[in-house]
């Protein structure tokens, strides 16, 4: 099974207070450092996520990402564009629910890991089937990227999904402060925006959450 991130900070290059994206994730991953796993790894994942970007303009942006995950050894998601995922060489794509199916993206690329959003359990079950090696599950709290289209899961909704044969990351309103209870109902790992990207010191922020989460 996928080692999955125990953190995911998932990229808003508009939540960084006018700080250029990459600079924040480079302190994010300087967080990390110090949870670095037995396999040379950071526990630390980045999910670029930026859809108000196509074509040459978010390719730059992936390569110049890619380069300082390559670097720390950190995993690094495209959202939905598999050429980009390719052509940067990340570690792998995460899909909407109704997205590409994951067996289209094992056809392209093998050694692409897929991630896949679910927010229902009937949904993390057929994430799961289908092959994906990790889901997305939320929002567990309130968040304002989700406020009016999906109600909040709860603590107790994630313990419901956290028994398939597929890591289940939380997100939607995860702090530090909540992610020992997301761990304590079973998540392999939580995921964020604001809390990093808007934090002024995002390297203190992914400690806590990190030390939290036991790395």
């Amino acid at each position: 099974m996928y080692q999955a991130p125990a953190l995911t900070i998932i990229s808003d290059r508009r939540a960084t207070g006018g700080r250029p994206l990459v600079d924040v994730l480079k302190r994010a991953l300087i967080g990390a450092e110090s949870f670095r796993r037995e396999d040379g790894r950071l526990p630390l994942g980045i999910h670029l996520r930026e859809k108000d970007l196509e074509g040459a303009a978010y390719l730059d942006l992936a390569l110049s990402v890619a380069q300082i995950t390559k670097s720390a050894r950190a995993d690094l998601f495209i959202n939905s564009r598999l050429d980009i995922a390719i052509a940067c060489n990340a570690e792998g794509i995460h899909l909407p629910t109704r997205g590409i199916a994951v067996v289209d993206v094992r056809a392209a690329s093998p050694i692409l890991r897929v991630g896949v959003s679910t927010h229902t359990s009937v949904e993390v079950v057929a994430a799961a089937n289908a092959g994906a090696d990790f889901v997305f599950f939320g929002p567990i709290l309130e968040t304002p990227s989700k406020r009016n289209l999906v109600s909040p899961r709860g603590i107790a909704g994630l313990q419901v999904v956290t028994d398939n044969e597929v890591p289940v990351l939380a997100l939607g309103g995860i702090t530090p402060e909540v992610t020992s209870a997301c761990r304590a109902a079973g998540a392999a790992g939580v995921a964020c925006i604001r809390a990093v990207l808007e934090a002024p010191d995002p390297a203190i922020v992914v400690m806590a959450f990190l030390s939290r989460f036991g790395g």
